[in-house]
């Protein structure tokens, strides 16, 4: 009997959340491994073996090398390759297993990094080597390994991100850009919510389909508002009135390079403690301010903590606000439910629209 690709996902997700006994882990840990040959074409020990071939061929080393799968989550890859050697207990070496659509964008990122930018201006992990796994359409994609951050403090956060603004100068020079009427596009599959609230919204805010596009995203979710129809159109009004933006948008000050989907998961730090980014399918150029509202949203950060934790130390200015909190509500209305919306409302979203409010005075 053939499982299904989509059967196994299923199985090891239920298996990852709900069944947390050792056992059941070795049960998950094989449904990954039959889901990877299922995608790759190959059994897991041809796939280890091809890897870690490609690694020292790159490195030119003979140092012994043990390969250990682990499942990172994520609705992008098909899990981890984790590799040691006999000289450390820590991994030296991450490979990630994922589309080769979704690899050869980390992988224009990870090369413009490494010939474009210098040791100081880093702000992801080394690239080692990228390979197709067989005739499949999976890629294995090899980096240096890095860590999760003993705590997140938000001015090391705030810090991250101005650094990645830094870089807009260089962005050009990035695989896949190009030049519209004077703004710098790249090509995205809008596939998921995130996704396509990056390429229709986050990358076109100097433009008025910008905040149609928003009108839009709210309708999509008014069954989720039924019993709050005042607050439903109070924030369709705000997006509406936000459209003067477009008016005052000044391109050089608002837009650079984001990576889109900035967040705990995706922030880890290499041995000396900088903290760099991780899964860089979805950088492109546009709203910066997009990333810190997205964090905020992500990590369940109230309003009032959000502002005075990434933006007061930003000292934006009216309209950098406003930005700030359109993105800061789209995001967290992405995944919005009736069992959710009122939280969502009274901790995040009004605070936000009353708060600019407050400053038009």
């Amino acid at each position: 009997m053939i499982i299904s690709v989509f059967n196994l996902k299923t199985v090891c997700r239920f298996v990852r959340q709900y069944l947390k006994f050792t056992k059941r882990w070795l049960l998950a840990d094989t449904c990954n491994k039959l889901r990877l040959q299922n995608n790759t074409r190959i059994s897991y020990s041809q796939l280890v073996l091809k890897v870690e071939a490609d690694i020292q061929q790159f490195q030119s080393t003979t140092q012994y090398i043990d390969t250990q799968y682990v499942d990172m989550g994520g609705a992008n890859n098909l899990g981890m390759l984790q590799h040691y050697s006999n000289q450390s207990n820590d991994p030296y070496y991450t490979t990630k297993l994922e589309s080769c659509y979704l690899a050869e964008r980390e992988l224009a990122f990870l090369e413009w990094q490494k010939h474009s930018l210098e040791n100081s201006e880093v702000i992801a992990p080394q690239l080692i080597c990228c390979h197709p796994i067989a005739d499949s359409p999976i890629c294995a994609l090899t980096m240096e390994c890095l860590f999760q951050p003993k705590k997140y403090e938000s001015e090391a956060i705030v810090e991250l991100y101005q650094r990645m603004g830094q870089l807009t100068s260089k962005v050009s020079k990035l695989k896949g850009a190009k030049e519209c009427e004077g703004v710098l596009q790249f090509e995205m599959e809008a596939k998921t919510k995130i996704t396509r609230t990056i390429r229709y919204i986050v990358t076109k805010m100097h433009l008025p389909e910008a905040y149609e596009q928003a009108q839009i995203f709210m309708d999509k979710r008014q069954p989720e508002f039924v019993s709050w129809p005042v607050e439903f159109e109070k924030i369709k009004g705000f997006f509406s009135e936000s459209s003067f933006l477009t008016d005052e948008f000044d391109l050089a000050k608002h837009y650079g390079l984001l990576h889109g989907d900035f967040k705990k998961a995706n922030i880890l730090c290499d041995h000396s403690g900088q903290l760099r980014v991780i899964d860089l399918q979805y950088y492109n150029y546009g709203a910066r301010l997009w990333d810190l509202a997205f964090f905020c949203s992500k990590e369940k950060v109230n309003y009032g903590k959000a502002y005075n934790n990434f933006i007061r130390p930003l000292k934006l200015d009216e309209s950098e606000i406003r930005i700030f909190v359109m993105l800061y509500v789209l995001a967290t209305l992405l995944h919005v439910k009736k069992s959710n919306v009122k939280k969502k409302l009274h901790k995040n979203v009004l605070p936000a629209l009353q708060s600019v409010i407050n400053k038009l005075g």
